[in-house]
Order: structure tokens, then C-alpha cells, then sequence
């Protein structure tokens, strides 16, 4: 059966799924208010109680968990999760328990509440448990790895932590690269440094790859002298 709706490529399955249906087509619904407000929204696949509850005119889009995609109204959204991607837009992927909770568009949530926080940011991809909890709200273009990342509202950076939001590497919007955490290292600091290969010796390999804007370096460790390639031959620094 097809609820209320009079659409015979329906199928749905608990009290009020599909309930309000007039013209949408090719939906598939299982759970009690799974789909209720839908009205004209196609190509859906709903399942758990109350996922896509409160969606009225989604298109080829996937909630799976109890109040998954419970308020969204998004093309091609997938909601994965208790409550995940809540009010996901077009092309959001939450996949994770509150993940993907706010409204913009093409945001990629792995975790558990990742992304939250996100109210109408855009084109993120966050990837970890609660990363940018309270951080990003309408930032956009951001792509966070790892867990408990609780960054400011900022666009176009790319931060790589560990799992208890210590950073190891950030790229921000003007193409600055920071390494390690963001504070300043102790005098008498045993670890979080920076390291450069090095070997015992002056440099004679001609280095196989070239990266636009950049130049390798070493360091002669027997000589305790920094060296970079640079005009096709080792320059030494000290």
C-alpha cells in the first residue's frame, strides 16, 4: 500500500508512512510517520521510525535510522544514523549518529556528530568524531580529519588532527601550512618538533621530482650544514 496517496509506485510499509503522498512517485517506506509529510517528493528510500518524517518534497534521496533526514527536503541527500543529516540539503551525506545536522549544501559527515554545529556552511567534508562540534557554523569549502576538531568559523582550510582534536597539520584560506599544535614550544620542550631528512654527508643526488613552488632540503648532519636544491645544484644555507 501507498498510505493516502492515490500513487500505485509506492510502497509503504507502517502506520501514517506516506500519509500525506498526492503525487510522488517511486518511494520506498518502512516505519511508523516514516515519510508522513511527503507529498510529491520521488525516488526515496525511507527506513526507521519517523526518518524523513517532516520531508515534503525530497528526490532521490536515502534515510536510513530513527529520525533520519527527519526534516529534510534535499535532492540526492543520504542520511545514515540516528538523526543524521536532520535537515540535509542537496548532496549532504551524513552517515553517523547527529551527523550533518545543518541546512547547506554538498557537506560530506563521517562520525559521530560530525559536522554538528553546521548550520548553512557548504562543501565541507568532515571526517571524525564530533569534528567542528560548535566550530563551523556557516563556514564552507573546510575539510576536517579526525576527532574532536573544534575549529573557528573559518572557509577553505584543511585541518588534519588526531582523534582528541590535537592538530598535526593546517592549511588555512590564504594557502599558510602550520605544523604541530597552536601554541608555542617550551625552551626546555623534549617533543613537537619539526623534522627535515638528513643524511651524513654534502648532498649529490639530483632530486627525481619536481613540485612547482617548492624546493627540497636536507641537512649534512656530519657537518651540521641545511642545504636546498635549488637552480639545478644544492645551495648551502649556513
Amino acid at each position: 500500500s501507498n498510505g493516502k496517496g492515490a500513487i500505485t509506485t509506492n510502497t509503504a510499509f507502517g502506520e501514517l508512512s506516506l500519509n500525506a503522498n498526492t503525487s510522488g512517485s517511486n518511494n520506498t517506506v518502512f516505519g511508523y510517520t516514516a515519510a508522513q509529510a511527503n507529498t510529491t517528493g520521488s525516488f526515496n528510500t525511507f527506513l526507521g521510525l519517523a526518518a524523513g518524517q517532516n520531508s515534503t518534497t525530497p528526490t532521490g534521496s536515502i534515510f536510513l535510522g530513527y529520525t533520519a533526514g527527519q526534516n529534510s527536503n534535499g535532492t540526492y541527500t543520504i542520511a545514515i544514523g540516528y538523526s543524521a543529516a536532520s535537515s540535509g540539503a542537496s548532496g549532504t551525506i551524513g552517515i553517523g549518529y547527529n551527523s550533518a545536522p545543518g541546512s547547506g549544501d554538498y557537506n560530506t559527515c563521517i562520525g559521530y556528530n560530525s559536522g554538528g554545529g553546521m548550520t548553512s556552511g557548504r562543501n565541507n567534508v568532515f571526517m571524525g568524531t564530533s569534528s567542528t562540534t560548535s566550530g563551523i557554523t556557516t563556514g564552507s569549502d573546510n575539510v576536517l580529519i579526525g576527532g574532536q576538531i573544534v575549529s573557528g568559523n573559518v572557509t577553505g582550510n584543511a585541518i588534519l588532527a588526531d582523534g582528541q582534536g590535537n592538530l598535526a597539520i593546517r592549511k588555512d584560506a590564504n594557502g599558510n601550512v602550520s605544523l604541530g599544535t597552536q601554541s608555542a614550544l617550551a625552551t626546555n620542550a623534549t617533543n613537537g618538533f619539526q623534522y627535515c631528512r638528513g643524511g651524513a654527508g654534502v648532498p649529490t643526488g639530483v632530486p627525481a621530482t619536481a613540485i612547482t613552488g617548492h624546493v627540497p632540503m636536507y641537512v649534512d648532519t656530519t657537518n651540521s650544514k641545511m642545504y636546498i636544491y635549488s637552480g639545478g645544484a644544492w645551495v648551502i644555507l649556513n
